[in-house]
């Protein structure tokens, strides 16, 4: 019994101490919980560096968030300066390019990819509802377009419809970057920057049909006699039945002087001498005559006469820039001369019935005339040539040299038209013989006969083709082929008991329609074209009805991966 007895208190006793040692391991863990969780407090040098680190990265975020950050960032220009140019072709609904297409840089700085600035006119035939619709219309305007992408970066309408363009003459608002003058279909000045707003624009309203003509020129640019750090203009203008000179503030377009001008109108406005202009007066027989003019006189005429001995140099301020186009009665002849070779391009006769072109690509060699290259055609017209030069050294073949060429564009029309009463909307088929048979029309066209209808016009369709021919030589080589053909429908108009006729697109808009530049700048050249042609939407065999859309068509393509592909072919001229 002692031994049960003795062996059950043991047993108790284990079991109490048991317990004993497991409460004491609760408390060690609580207490070495509580010691594992104790911080030490901070020292009050470590209390200011926390805070000052806290308080220097709101600062930092705030300087982020306020300040803007400059056209100049270093950041956005490498940004900028990786994007490099890929061939692309876009088109654009309700706009028929116009004129020379422009460059402009919308960053101040030296390396940024060009954009591309066009003058455009509305629709004139089949314009969308909301146009009619709109109490305000538009004759045309500007647009703005990505140079790498040819997306529209923006697009601003005008009243009137534009005539000339020139973005690389003056900075109206002292921005440090050219801006876009512009000159309207009545003669009237505006200003546009390169993020498209409007510097100034003297919208006028219309006066008369007289005054609308083909007689304005692009202004003079001439030095800053406002002390306004912006160059002024000279232009003729046409106002209460007279012909004036006038000199206009290149910052705000506001009149600063004029004077009367004894002329029907002033064309061929430009720098003689150093304080001289000259301009041809045409007098009411038309007959032509040259004028001189001081310009130290017509300073005189300001309200605020300018010291003269503080004026610029007129020979430093640049001008626009005409084509070389010889312009006669009968023809319209444009030469183009790279170091020896001269390319000749004539026009003759009426567009397009009578209208025959000739092409020569001719040099001088040992006092002889040699002739590269000739082409003529009937019923084509020539625009204006571009010229280039580019570095090959990627065609092994062909050694180091620089290769030089010539672009060209012209139109050619088949013979094929298709006439109808705009009014009535009913065709009246009198079907003659066409000269030339399109592949894609049935060789006939149909006439309207001569009624009389009151404010009933006459509109004509007309198929037309487009073609880009590409010269190139160097000093071994000479290549010419054709690059690229697009086909073109024109609608002209004009009332049955008229003369005058309204083309859309216009023969007279394209001369312009190529330009090469570094677009990139990664010291490469691009080729930049553009035509424009109305596209039946109901893809439908019945002209009337058709659903017609006015279309502008951009492409762009790189010069260097084109030419090696011509250098491939077979087909060479000596």
């Amino acid at each position: 019994m002692k031994e049960n007895m003795l062996s059950t208190s043991t047993s108790n006793s284990s079991f109490l101490n048991a317990g004993n040692y497991a409460d004491l391991d609760d408390q060690m863990t609580i207490l070495d919980c509580e010691t594992r969780n104790f911080h030490r407090p901070m020292s009050k040098v470590r209390k200011m560096a926390f805070i000052a680190s806290i308080v220097s990265i709101f600062f930092v975020l705030i300087i982020f968030l306020l300040l803007p950050c400059n056209k100049n960032c270093v950041s956005k220009h490498h940004i900028t300066k990786l994007t490099k140019t890929i061939n692309w072709m876009r088109n654009y609904e309700n706009v028929e390019f116009k004129g020379k297409i422009n460059t402009i840089r919308t960053l101040n700085v030296e390396n940024t990819p060009l954009n591309l600035i066009f003058m455009y006119r509305s629709d004139k035939f089949f314009p969308n509802s909301d146009v009619k619709k709109s109490k305000q219309k538009s004759s045309g305007g500007i647009i703005k377009l990505n140079g790498n992408s040819g997306e529209i970066v923006w697009k601003n309408e005008m009243t009137n419809e534009p005539r000339y363009l020139d973005c690389s003459l003056i900075d109206c608002n002292k921005n440090g970057r050219k801006d876009c003058l512009i000159i309207d279909d009545y003669g009237q000045l505006a200003c546009i920057d390169d993020t498209g707003h409007w510097i100034y624009y003297n919208s006028n309203s219309k006066n008369t049909k007289q005054e609308r003509q083909e007689i304005y020129d692009f202004p003079l640019i001439i030095p800053d006699l406002t002390s306004d750090e912006v160059f002024e203009i000279i232009m003729g203008s046409y106002k209460n039945n007279a012909t004036y000179l006038a000199l206009l503030s290149g910052s705000n377009g506001k009149l600063l002087a004029e004077e009367i001008q004894n002329c029907s109108y002033i064309h061929k406005l430009q720098l003689d001498t150093e304080y001289v202009i000259k301009f041809i007066c045409v007098v009411k027989d038309n007959t032509e005559q040259q004028i001189f003019k001081n310009l130290t006189d017509f300073y005189a005429l300001m309200s605020k006469k300018p010291k003269i001995a503080k004026i610029q140099s007129t020979s430093s301020i640049p001008q626009h820039e005409y084509a070389d186009k010889f312009v006669s009665a009968k023809s319209q002849t444009t030469v183009t001369k790279i170091f020896d070779k001269e390319l000749k391009i004539e026009n003759k006769g009426s567009w397009p019935r009578e209208s025959k072109m000739i092409l020569k690509l001719t040099s001088i060699e040992n006092g002889i005339k040699k002739i590269h290259y000739n082409y003529s055609g009937s019923k084509i017209y020539g625009f204006i040539p571009v010229k280039f030069s580019v570095n090959m050294t990627s065609i092994k073949s062909h050694g180091s040299d620089n290769i030089y060429g010539f672009i060209v564009k012209f139109w050619t029309w088949n013979g094929t038209e298709i006439s109808y009463n705009s009014e009535k909307r009913k065709m009246k088929r009198e079907v003659n013989q066409v000269e030339k048979s399109s592949k894609n029309m049935k060789s006939q066209r149909s006439n309207f006969t001569n009624q009389t209808y009151n404010n009933v016009y006459k509109t004509k369709l007309r198929y037309l083709k487009e073609t880009i021919l590409l010269i190139v030589f160097n000093s071994t080589h000479m290549k010419a082929e054709n690059t690229s053909q697009s086909n073109i429908i024109q609608f002209c108009q004009n009332p049955i008991d008229s003369l005058e006729t309204m083309c859309q697109p216009d023969l007279k808009y394209q001369d312009n329609s190529l330009i090469i530049a570094d677009i990139d700048n990664d010291g490469s050249k691009e080729l930049v074209s553009f035509y424009s042609t109305f596209v039946d939407e109901n893809h439908g065999n019945n002209i009337i009805n058709s659903r017609w859309k006015l279309k502008s068509f951009v492409q762009l393509f790189k010069l260097e991966t084109e030419l090696p592909k011509l250098y491939r072919s077979d087909y060479d001229i000596f």
